[in-house]
């Protein structure tokens, strides 16, 4: 007999604390993640209608790489999708910006990785060539910025590795075209669902310049972690999570060599 177990229900049981308590990292409070999903799910309707069970499972993630979603400290978002085979609603964990600059410095060779937002009536020179420069002089507490054209992001390596900070530049289409390929963002379009890149659009802007950046490090540099979670969410928000690879100690062996 099935039955139906609310959200609340779900989260604050014994069963559901000791899910999150089984995959927490050091520091992370499975009660506070509860409270802080139910908090999220009062704030968007759609999410209060996904499957309780999917929510636990984002929160898992969540307590897995010591992120909060939503709350103060930051790192994550929970995000509805339609979910066609069920016919219902389920929700995912995706990480902020402020959740890629605290996995990318888990490595141990990038210090931090700051992201930055490009207005049109900003000073902004990119020089490339044997040597390379980036100059922006922000009018950040000017009301005539102008509109929003580009971002980039910004890498800074630790002291002892001797490398010099790389950056990469997004233009506007750079960004759209990314958002384009979002489930999250083709739900908004076909049914008015919420998403970060309407509630916080600014921010993803932010999040789309550290994933492009990182993007072109080595899984040495950015660390298993980022590389794993990074490479999970891009397929699960494109729609294929079948392509999503599996963990070393997860792979399948080879068949045997057949003999004669």
């Amino acid at each position: 007999v099935q039955r139906h177990v609310t959200i609340k229900d779900l989260l604050l049981s014994p069963a559901g604390q000791a899910k999150l308590k089984e995959y927490a990292v050091a520091n992370v409070d499975p009660s506070q993640l509860a409270r802080l999903a139910l908090f999220m799910a009062t704030k968007n309707e759609t999410l209060g209608k996904c499957d309780p069970m999917s929510i636990l499972a984002a929160l898992t993630d969540c307590a897995r790489l010591g992120l909060e979603p939503g709350g103060r400290a930051g790192g994550a978002y929970l995000v509805p999708y339609w979910n066609k085979k069920k016919g219902g609603y389920d929700a995912q964990m995706q990480t902020d910006y402020r959740g890629e600059v605290q996995l990318l410095r888990r490595g141990r060779v990038i210090v931090d990785a700051p992201a930055h937002l490009v207005y049109a009536n900003e000073t902004f020179v990119e020089v490339g060539g044997i040597r390379p420069d980036l100059r922006h002089e922000k009018r950040a507490l000017d009301e005539n910025r102008g509109d929003l054209i580009g971002c980039y992001g910004v890498i800074y390596y630790a002291e002892s590795t001797g490398i010099a900070p790389k950056w990469l530049v997004l233009t506007k289409a750079d960004v759209e075209r990314r958002r384009e390929k979002s489930q999250s963002w083709q739900s908004h379009v076909s049914k008015g669902f919420q998403t970060p890149w309407v509630t916080d659009a600014e921010a993803m802007w932010l999040k789309t310049a550290i994933r492009a950046v990182a993007a072109k490090e080595p899984v040495d540099v950015v660390g298993r972690e980022y590389a794993r979670w990074s490479t999970i969410e891009d397929a699960r928000d494109a729609g294929t999570p079948d392509e999503i690879p599996l963990d070393d100690a997860e792979e399948i062996a080879p068949p045997k060599a057949r003999t004669e």
